[in-house]
This record gives structure tokens, sequence and C-alpha cells, in this order.
């Protein structure tokens, strides 16, 4: 190493941070990297001392391959781990960003905050993305141009690390593969209050008699007084890509018109999900609902949790997610994940048994779960006392177009072993909610082209190698919506 480099590391060792960016900026681009699988395998390039490598390991539960050439920095790392707690989350290793010792699909998320200039934005977002498995996503921060015109002393300081613009970074993102799923400006506090502001401070307290100290220390003050001169010329911005392939199949899993549960990560949607695209069920049933952000909304029969982790996320209620088959850990573990560990609480409860006041919440969701043990005349009543009187009921369940009575019709006989017996139309679920007398029914009603969109989704998922079963698929096929829906049910307690 240079005598300038080593200068260089000196007067960056034990600073907050030692390059551009925030806790605030980490834990935004996190939120826009979407959901991760529970315990996420991430890869952290350039991670100097570790402030994202430990941020990721603590808040989003990530096992974390923290990557750096300079050893004392990974060394700080392992020891601000294990400071922390979090020795068994991060492993340091010594290796290159442009030679990296890994197998093909380790990794569902790449993170690099600040050092992809070392090799290219290009060379990176290609020789990366192998590393990345099926629905991984990559995010990186690079510098580029916010104008059209940058000054010439802004042209020439950057002249070493060529910048390009938004839509140049955007282009060769898509030609590298990859689908832009967000952009973020990092705002001008990420250059001064962890980063230049206690940098300056560390060169007032250089040794100006060592001539590679002196030389770091000039260097570091024109790239300071450049950013105060020539600022707005410049940027810093996030960039989060996933794979081409992996957006086929997202839009393989739309419905049109529910755009919001079109926007999470395919894979993570088909891993998670415990029934019929129930992100497109919670959508719809939401939109015919009054959810505002505070809310206490109790989810019922959450499953693996990811329709508590939407509403969180997209309505920002406060959400109890309470399921009875899948134990509370590993929902936590998805919540920490998916960046909603303020917002959701994971209980397991039995749907007889709600250990919860009555009273308590403002709106109770249940997405294709409601069936099991809704039909029973006595449930509603039962249920409607943990919602404040004028909160809402919302429920998402399988359904029939019409009644039958005795056998079921002909084209399904072979079929007959499925729990049709607790699928009814929307008429008859308004009936045995109304009879209650302890809601009002506001709308019961069979979800548009819900069938078609059942099978499509069962397709997709088996196609992609998911947990479906072809069983279902000849079963959708054979109806072609003549018997089967999903109906959408509302009610608001009055009493």
């Amino acid at each position: 190493m240079s005598d300038f480099l080593t200068a260089f590391f000196a007067l960056h060792h034990g600073l907050p941070r030692q390059g551009v960016g925030s806790d605030a900026t980490t834990r935004r681009l996190l939120e826009l990297a979407g959901p991760l699988p529970a315990r996420p395998r991430a890869l952290d390039l350039g991670c100097g001392p570790g402030r994202s490598a430990l941020l990721l390991a603590a808040e989003a539960g990530a096992r974390v391959t923290a990557v750096d050439l300079h050893q004392p920095f990974l060394t700080e790392l392992a020891a601000a781990a294990n400071r922390r707690g979090l020795t068994d989350s991060i492993h340091p290793v010594r290796a290159s960003m442009a030679d990296l010792p890994f197998r093909d699909g380790s990794f569902d998320v790449i993170w690099c905050e600040g050092a992809v200039y070392h090799i290219g934005f290009d060379t990176a977002l290609r020789t990366w993305k192998r590393l990345l498995a099926p629905g991984g996503v990559l995010v990186v921060t690079e510098c580029e141009w916010a104008t059209d015109n940058p000054s010439g002393e802004a042209r020439a300081f950057w002249a070493q690390v060529p910048l390009r613009d938004t839509a140049h970074n955007r282009a060769a993102a898509r030609e590298a593969g990859y689908t832009v799923e967000a952009v973020f400006p990092l705002p001008d506090s990420d250059w001064f209050d962890e980063y230049y502001t206690p940098l300056s401070a560390r060169l007032d307290q250089a040794d100006p008699r060592d001539p590679a100290m002196a030389e770091a220390v000039a260097a570091s003050r024109r790239e300071i007084e450049l950013r105060r001169r020539h600022g707005s010329e410049y940027q810093y911005t996030g960039y989060v890509l996933r794979r081409e392939e992996d957006d086929r199949l997202r839009q393989r899993l739309a419905v049109p018109g529910s755009d919001l549960a079109a926007s999470y990560p395919p894979h993570w949607l088909i891993d998670n999900a415990m029934g019929p695209n129930p992100l497109w069920l919670t959508e719809t049933l939401a939109a015919a609902m009054t959810l505002t952000p505070g809310m206490r909304v109790l989810d019922l029969g959450c499953g693996k949790a990811i329709t508590s982790i939407f509403l969180a996320r997209e309505y920002g209620v406060q959400v109890w997610a309470a399921d009875l088959w899948i134990d509370p850990t590993p929902n936590w573990e998805r919540v920490r994940a998916a960046s909603a560990a303020d917002r959701v609480v994971p209980v397991k409860a039995e749907a007889h048994a709600l250990p919860f006041a009555e009273g308590y919440f403002d709106a109770i969701v249940c997405v294709d779960a409601y069936e099991y043990f809704g039909t029973d005349e006595r449930y509603l009543a039962y249920l409607s006392r943990f919602v404040r009187p004028g909160g809402q009921i919302g429920v998402s369940v399988p359904a029939t177009v019409t009644e039958w009575d005795g056998d079921v019709p002909a084209h399904l006989r072979d079929y007959r072993d499925r729990e049709f017996h607790t699928w009814h139309t929307p008429q008859w679920w308004r009936r045995h909610w109304a009879k209650t007398g302890q809601v009002e029914v506001e709308r019961a009603d069979l979800l548009p082209e819900a069938a078609t969109h059942w099978r499509r989704w069962e397709e997709a998922v088996l196609a992609a190698g998911g947990d479906a079963s072809e069983d279902v698929v000849r079963l959708l096929r054979a109806d072609a919506g003549r018997t089967f829906s999903f109906a959408r049910l509302i009610a608001r307690r009055t009493g």
C-alpha cells in the first residue's frame, strides 16, 4: 500500500462513516428493496468498518458476509459485531469485489454503499448478477451528475472517476439485465453530518510534517470544499435493482388494478403464500375498507404474516399478526426482514380463544382463513367483540357463484374431497352475518374475474417450482369460473 493510501486510511479510521450516507438512508434503501426472505443472506461489498452490515444484521435479521480489502476495517467490524452481540450474524471476508469467491445464487441481497466506483458501475452490475438468488435484490449507491452543465472545476475533480447522470445509469442497469425497482437521491445531509464534518475535525488534528499525510489532508480538503462550492452539481443516488427474469414472473402473478400487490417481489410472495395470491386479496379488501395510519388492526389467520406486512407497509396501520399454525418466531424474522418491525406484532392465537381486550382493534381483517371457523353461526358474535363499535371487519374467502343442494356439480365430482362445504355465495354470507344483529353488512360481493386470477396464480406458481398443486389447476380449469370465485365481505360493528 502506498504512503498516501496509508495516510488516507488513517484519516478515516474511527470516523462515524467512511463515505457519504447515513443510517436513515440505509433504512430507506432497505425499505425500497421490498420484503426480504426471513434471515436473508446478505453480501455487503466494500463494507469498510461495517456501518451498513451492522444495521442489516441488527434490523433486518440478515446473515451478512462483509467484504473489504482493508483488513483493519474488517477487524474493526468484527469487534463492533462482538460488542453488539452480532458475531453469529456477520462474517468478515478479506477479498476484492472484482474477484469474489462465492457460488452463484448465494445471496438474497447484495449491498454496496459508496464503493461501487472501485470497479465501475457497469462492471459491478455485470459480474455480481450471478451471485443473486432467484428473487434477489442488488442495492448500490453511485455518485452521478445532477446537472446537464457541471462546472469545469467539478468536471476536473471527477475526471478520474467519470460520472454519468441518472438516466444513463438507469439505461446501464437495463442493459445489464436488471429492472430498476427504485431510485433514491441521497440528501445533502448525508455528505456532511457523519462524514465531511467529522472528517474536517480529523484533518485539523493531522500531522502536516508527514508528506503523505499532508497530501491526503490536502486532497480531502479539496473534496470538501468542492462540495461546498458545487454540491448542487452532483449527488449520490441509491439504486434498487432486480433481475429481468424476476420481473417477468412478477408480471405473470400481477392482477390488473392491484398495483400495490404487484410491486412486491414475486419469489418472496410465492415462498410465503399459503393460498392464492394473498396480497391481491388483501388489496381488494383494503380498498373497500377505511384503513388510516396508526389504526390497530387484527390480521386473523395471517399465515406467514405477509398480509400483515403488506397492510403495515402500504396503509401505515399497526398490525397484530395472529395465527395458530405458524409460530410467531419465523413470522417475526419475516417482519424484521421486511422493515416492518415497528408496525407488526406476531402472535400465536386460536380463532376461538383470542388473547385481546374487547374493543381493542379499529379493524379486523381475515384473508383466506375465515372459512375454517366462520361458518359457525356463533363465531361472528364472538369475533365482533374485539373490534370497537363502528369498527370494520373485512373478510376474503373462497366462494361459490351459486349455492347448490345435495351433491356437487358433475364436473367437480372427481374433487369431492375438497372443502366445498365451507364455500358459499356472498348472499349466503350476508344473511349469515346479518342475523347475528352485531354488525351492519356493508358489502358482500364476488371479486371480478377471481376464478381466472386464481387459476393464473396456481399456474404461475407451479411453473416457478413453488408450492402449488396440479390437482388444483385441473380443478380450476375444469370449472372455468362456473362455480368458484372469491367473495369479499365487509361489515361494521353496530353495538
